[in-house]
Order: structure tokens, then C-alpha cells, then sequence
């Protein structure tokens, strides 16, 4: 089957393995037990995995999209990690699953000719490295610090600000922009990037995300990150 599961369609695929398993194993009461108990807990996983992806919410868009330099892929910027490349298997993976920008946007905006940059993905952000992949690919694509604020601002952030970063000797060879944007006292659900179901078992509380990008000053980026400030 081409694409996304449906949630159903996948549910009935789980019960239906289970169902088959557990008619092999005869009259086993314990086996059985067992095997009920590990197809419950799988399908309470699958459900939670349904609800995580319908949680995110983008805001409503009614400006013009903001105005990209060109569409960046790992090709014509590789991933950097404070300018360098990445040396974590984390960032590695990251770099691959998120190849080019249009990979990070939603799916109506995948393969048309001017995508909106505006419509990032969330829902498939699971991890920090995945957040920081694409916002290092939208950073890219925009090339222009100013432009990133104006994208921050687009996501609905409550701060944001461009800060100019002076040359200093052995850390920075020239003068750079950095864009810093917070996303004060999230709830976490439509940013976090912690493990999927255990956000349903455990109540985190965030006291907000930072989120962030680096320029030098002829628009290259050198570093994109990412904090999640939760307290549980």
C-alpha cells in the first residue's frame, strides 16, 4: 500500500495479527494471556502514534508567502553543525531524512513550483536533530536573516530577534547575524520532539522552546538549534 496507513486500515491489520497469533497458541492460558496483554499495549501504541500526527496545528496563514532567494537541498548546502558537518549519527540521520526544504513542508506544498516555506511540517518533527535540519534547509532557502525573523513570526513564535554577532578572534572570522525566536510556555504539543506516546503517559510542561539560526553576512547559515525547556 502506497503512502500513509490509514488509522484504521492499520488497526486492522494489528488485530487481525493478533487474532491469528493467538489462535496458534492452542490452549495455552498463560501464553495467551501474554500475547493479549503485548497486542494491547500495541494497539494503544498505534492509537497514540493516529492522535500525535492530528495534534499539530499550524496558524492560519493569510499574508503572501515570504519571499525565498531559492529552494535549498543538501547538495547545494550540505548540513552544518556550527559550520561544520556533522559528526553525531543523530545529525547524519537527521541530514538524510530531510534532504532538501520541500521535504520539511507539508505535503500540499511537496511539488508545487513556489512552495510556501510558512507551512513546515511539525507533525513529523520527532526529534531535536530533525527540527534543526529543517530549519537549517528553510534558513538556506531564505538567506537572509530578516526574511528567518519574519518566518519565526509566521509560526505564531512571541519572540523574536535578529542580533548582530562581532568577529572575535579563534570563534567567529567575521561579523554574523544570529535569529532568536521562543516559544514561551508551550504546552508541548505542537513543537516537542520527545518520544511520541510517553508524552500521553507523562505530563511534560514546558517552559517554553528557543529556537535559532545563524547567518554570516552574505546570507550563508552556519548553525540552526533548537531547546526544549521542559521542567518534567
Amino acid at each position: 500500500m502506497a503512502g500513509i496507513m490509514p488509522p484504521l486500515v492499520r488497526l486492522g491489520l494489528e488485530a487481525s495479527v493478533v487474532a491469528g497469533v493467538y489462535k496458534k497458541l492452542g490452549n495455552s492460558p498463560w501464553k495467551r494471556k501474554l500475547l493479549m496483554f503485548a497486542g494491547t499495549l500495541l494497539l494503544v501504541w498505534v492509537l497514540m502514534l493516529q492522535l500525535d500526527t492530528t495534534s499539530v496545528e499550524l496558524p492560519e496563514f493569510t499574508d503572501p508567502p515570504i519571499a525565498y532567494d531559492h529552494l535549498s537541498d543538501e547538495k547545494t548546502e550540505p548540513y552544518l553543525v556550527w559550520g561544520k558537518p556533522p559528526v553525531k549519527g543523530a545529525d547524519k540521520r537527521a541530514a538524510r531524512r530531510w534532504p532538501d526544504v520541500r521535504s520539511c513542508l507539508m505535503r500540499s506544498e511537496r511539488k508545487v513550483e513556489n512552495p510556501d516555506l510558512r507551512k513546515m511540517d511539525w507533525g513529523k518533527m520527532r526529534r531535536d536533530e530533525d527540527i534543526e535540519v529543517c530549519l537549517f534547509r528553510i534558513a538556506a532557502s531564505l538567506r537572509s536573516p530578516e526574511a528567518m525573523r519574519d518566518w519565526f513570526v509566521s509560526q505564531g513564535m512571541q519572540y523574536v530577534e535578529v542580533t548582530e554577532l562581532k568577529e572575535l578572534p579563534n570563534v567567529r572570522p567575521e561579523d554574523m547575524w544570529a535569529v532568536a525566536a521562543i516559544n514561551r510556555f508551550s504546552t508541548g504539543k505542537t513543537y516537542r520532539a520527545s518520544p511520541i506516546p510517553w508524552r500521553y503517559w507523562i505530563m511534560f510542561i514546558s517552559l517554553g522552546e528557543d529556537f535559532g539560526a545563524v547567518f554570516s553576512k552574505d546570507g550563508d547559515v552556519s548553525e540552526t538549534d533548537y531547546f526544549d525547556n521542559n521542567i518534567l
